[in-house]
């Protein structure tokens, strides 16, 4: 009698056992606002075919019908989107986007930083009347918060949020959406990040003592195309592991500048001449906000070509890229276009051009017809339905980043 006494109640604890509630913090409440953020999207990776959960019916609250996520990959809808907003705004934040839905106005591009999350663990049970006639849902989501000005995720951190409500609800999950983001907001490293302003701390991106460039290269007029070989001559290949870009030599001493993506978080790496030499190059300075960084060879007398200085060039004028577009076995090609236009983006300066640019080209140079360098080749826009619109960093710019003197 007592072991079936036993088994009766370890019936009734499994099934009657439910979801376990996450932990809920207090937000930290804003006495100013934040920096401008906005909230991108969420995400939703959970692999299709994987139980979240079950409806359980009678006293004994055992589980019935399963339920199943049936998406890989999935963007959540544009609810997710005001509720974060609004769930943000309650706490003191300057929340871009979404502003006026009645009318369309929409200023999330004046957003500072982005906030987005990747639910990754879903769990959703209801009960039926007899077992409580409530739902409750438990979510795990990873938070990044992505820099504008920066360029770059600077947090992350992953948090989880329940809710239960009365009755069969779907809502439950937005409100356990609410709870892991009043989580994330009670993250005082978060609070702590999200209070800078990121235009703030972009104007003391700029390094205070410059790297001083002794010797200058030679202003000698070249007529570009018939004078190509002697500009390839100052380009270079840059290996970084399984990396692959561009530079180009700009003074006698051996200083050079590239792409900052091209060797950011490295302290040398190999330099490849269109002569075949190879050097080991130093890295000097990175600057990963404007994507522009210097670097060293080792010895004198390098070829080089001189840079274009404060001058910009007109929109419509020729230019010339040099790279190694698709790898090294097509390192210095050269490809020719136009200055599209000379655009602001987040307060950085690019030369848009329709010269053919691919990855290896990044860090490359653009050349005026006269041989002057005006700019490093950044960026480009790859998608379907755009082409020819590449960007490149003008040398004004890259020595203001870089605080570059020269002598």
């Amino acid at each position: 009698m007592r072991c079936f006494l036993g088994i009766i109640l370890s019936l009734l604890t499994a099934c009657s056992s439910g979801m376990q509630a996450a932990p809920e913090l207090t937000p930290v409440r804003l006495a100013e606002e934040s920096a401008p953020i906005t909230f991108a999207r969420l995400v939703i990776r959970v692999p299709a075919g994987t139980e979240i959960g079950h409806h359980h019916s009678g006293l004994l609250k055992i589980k019935r019908a399963p339920y199943v996520w049936q998406s890989n990959l999935t963007i959540a809808s544009d609810e997710f989107k005001v509720i974060a907003s609004e769930v943000m705004q309650s706490y003191g934040y300057d929340v871009k986007g979404g502003d006026n839905l009645l009318f369309g106005v929409d200023e999330s591009a004046k957003a500072e930083y982005q906030l987005g999350g990747t639910l990754t663990s879903i769990l959703y049970d209801t009960y039926g009347s007899l077992a409580g006639n409530h739902s409750d849902a438990r979510l795990h989501i990873e938070w990044q918060l992505y820099d504008a000005f920066q360029r770059r995720v600077v947090f992350e951190v992953a948090t989880d949020g329940y809710a239960k409500l009365s009755g069969r609800s779907a809502a439950v999950a937005q409100e356990a959406f609410k709870a892991a983001l009043r989580n994330l907001l009670a993250d005082t490293a978060f609070v702590a990040t999200v209070r800078r302003s990121p235009s703030d701390l972009w104007e003391g991106r700029i390094v205070s003592q410059p790297v001083v460039i002794v010797t200058q290269c030679p202003t000698i007029v070249r007529e570009l195309p018939a004078e190509l070989n002697d500009a390839l001559d100052a380009v270079l290949v840059i290996r970084t592991g399984g990396g692959l870009g561009s530079g180009v030599v700009v003074s006698p001493d051996g200083y050079a500048v590239t792409a900052a993506h091209v060797v950011s978080g490295l302290e040398s790496v190999v330099a490849k001449l269109h002569s075949g030499l190879e050097f080991t190059a130093s890295v000097v300075r990175v600057d990963e906000a404007q994507d522009v960084a210097l670097i060293k060879l080792p010895g004198r007398g390098h070829a080089c070509l001189p840079a274009a200085g404060d001058s910009l060039p007109s929109i419509g004028s020729e230019v010339f890229a040099i790279g190694a577009p698709a790898g090294e076995e097509f390192a210095f090609s050269v490809t020719k276009g136009i200055v599209s236009a000379v655009r602001q983006f987040d307060r950085f300066s690019y030369i848009q051009t329709d010269a053919s640019l691919n990855p290896g080209n990044s860090g490359g140079p653009i050349l005026t017809p006269d041989g002057q360098v005006v700019g490093v080749v950044s960026w480009k826009i790859a998608a379907q339905g755009f082409e020819g619109m590449s960007f490149c960093v003008p040398m004004n710019a890259l020595q203001e980043r870089l605080t570059l003197e020269w002598r």
